[in-house]
């Protein structure tokens, strides 16, 4: 059974801030407050090191956009391929408060989550040392970002611009 949070969210354009003050203890109304999580898999990066491009599955992600010539077709791993839309640029916001530019990113809806070529990275002089489940990326001796092993995948540390959470009001008269 799956819950459709859309219901629990009222249209708070319809609702005015006001103060009520009660006098009448007869009537009592009860307000809740829900946090509502929401799962959000289109922010994660994961570093692949035999990609040999830049993937990624989300068209609001991409700073820079342009079209790509018609019939431009990618492989992907399990023997499909799948349309190239278009390509851009992408600037990640690392949680070492880095930003690192992504040049030449196909955007691929077939794509299931989105990839990181760790060979491109590589050729940008980004260093990807695999440790104890952990990913470190450095640049001329510098730190630039960290990742995790997550089901067998390192993913990248970004921060998203997304709330991860909302919150509900929901009232009832007694």
């Amino acid at each position: 059974m799956s819950l459709d949070v859309n219901k629990y969210i009222p249209d708070l354009s319809k609702f005015k801030p006001l103060v009520h003050l009660i006098e009448d203890l007869d009537e009592v109304i009860i307000a809740m407050v829900f946090k509502v999580n929401l799962v959000e898999n289109d922010t994660k990066w994961i570093v692949d090191k035999c990609a040999s491009k830049h993937f990624c599955a989300n068209k609001k992600m991409f700073t820079e956009f342009e079209n790509v010539t018609e019939g431009e077709q990618v492989y992907i791993g399990n023997s499909s391929s799948s349309e190239v839309l278009s390509k851009g640029k992408i600037l990640l916001k690392l949680t070492s408060r880095k930003v690192l530019a992504l040049n030449n990113v196909l955007y691929v809806l077939a794509s299931r989550g989105n990839l990181i070529s760790g060979g491109l990275l590589n050729k940008a002089d980004i260093k990807l040392v695999f440790e104890s489940d952990k990913l470190v990326l450095s640049r001329n001796r510098n730190y630039v970002g960290k990742g995790y092993l997550s089901g067998g995948l390192f993913v990248i540390k970004t921060v998203s611009n997304a709330s991860t959470f909302a919150y509900t009001v929901e009232s009832l008269n007694m």
